[in-house]
């Protein structure tokens, strides 16, 4: 079993005086529940926070046959439980916490790692980072794509205006292919340059809002 903060840390001493106060009565009541649920001889509690940079402390029931070779931090090398014997086990040890399992996720639930990155995606890159809390990244690639944006439009603008003739009454419908043509041979070197860099800010924004949310959930 896990036990760990809904919220993220990355280490006991993070926690608030609160929570370290309900962390220790809550590991002892897991770990009594293991041990009405399984054939245990000893409980091991570790925290390593390693792989996943967020605070959760295993809690693992060591029955009495273990190998020697798996016992102790070796414990994590021997063969898991099987899903279905896990998943039985682990609504008999919640049940015995009086919480009921979580519930499963349906198609109508958006995950908060894929919020994160339809904002960025949909919105404008950067946003995504904004509802990670990751506010100078965030506000750093807002202004950049509202920056590269804005002065792709204002060149264009700019050319735009230069093409067309002062004496609206000899201005040709036609002519606009032609017009749109120039400006594209005069400015390639530019809208190229400047839509690659729209196009690397949205992918960019949109994966790292995404990978962002994901760490902050552990």
């Amino acid at each position: 079993m896990i036990v760990a903060p809904l919220r993220h840390v990355e280490s006991v001493d993070a926690l608030t005086s609160e929570e370290q106060t309900a962390l220790i009565p809550l590991v002892a009541q897991v770990s009594a529940a293991l041990r009405r649920e399984t054939p245990t001889e000893k409980v091991y509690v570790a925290v390593f926070a390693e792989v996943v940079p967020h605070l959760h402390l295993h809690v693992i029931a060591r029955p009495p046959d273990l190998p020697l070779a798996h016992r102790g931090p070796h414990v994590f090398a021997a063969t898991p439980v099987a899903t279905g014997e896990a998943e039985d086990l682990a609504r008999r040890v919640l049940a015995r916490l009086g919480k009921a399992p979580a519930p499963v996720a349906t198609s109508r639930t958006v995950s908060p790692a894929l919020r994160a990155a339809l904002l960025s995606a949909l919105v404008c890159p950067g946003t995504g980072q904004i509802r990670n809390r990751q506010f100078v990244k965030g506000f750093a690639l807002v202004s950049l794509t509202l920056a590269a944006a804005g002065y792709l439009l204002v060149r264009m603008l700019t050319e735009v205006l230069r093409l067309i003739p002062t004496d609206g009454s000899v201005i040709d419908p036609l002519s606009a292919w032609d017009m749109a043509s120039e400006i594209q041979a005069r400015n390639q070197g530019t809208f190229s340059t400047l839509s690659f860099l729209l196009l690397a800010l949205w992918i960019y924004g949109t994966w790292d809002a995404w990978w962002g949310a994901r760490r902050s959930q552990g």
